[in-house]
């Protein structure tokens, strides 16, 4: 019979430390770099508020925000984006 031995894994550690990823429109990007060039018309370029969270708050939110750069349009990513500068909004959503 076999033991298993669990690990625990948190879902802010990559399993893979690969940092450079592709928009869905097909440009390259850094995930660690304060500024995302997502299409010919979209860039996002992480700003000071954005980069005072807490390192793990940015990590997280980095590591959202790519998923939605990889995934969805890079308008849309942008969106996004901008809702972490309007915690009032995003908090009346949730009521």
């Amino acid at each position: 019979m076999s033991k298993l031995k669990a690990i625990e894994i948190s879902p802010l550690t990559p399993t893979h430390t690969e940092h450079l990823l592709v928009s869905k429109d097909g440009y390259s990007f850094d995930r660690n770099s304060n500024r995302w060039v997502l299409n010919k018309d979209v860039t996002i370029s992480f700003q000071v508020e954005i980069l005072a969270l807490n390192e793990e708050m940015l990590l997280g939110f980095r590591y959202v925000l790519a998923i939605y750069a990889e995934e969805l349009s890079a308008w849309h990513t942008s969106n996004m984006y901008s809702l972490g500068f309007y915690p009032d909004f995003t908090d009346s959503l949730i009521e």
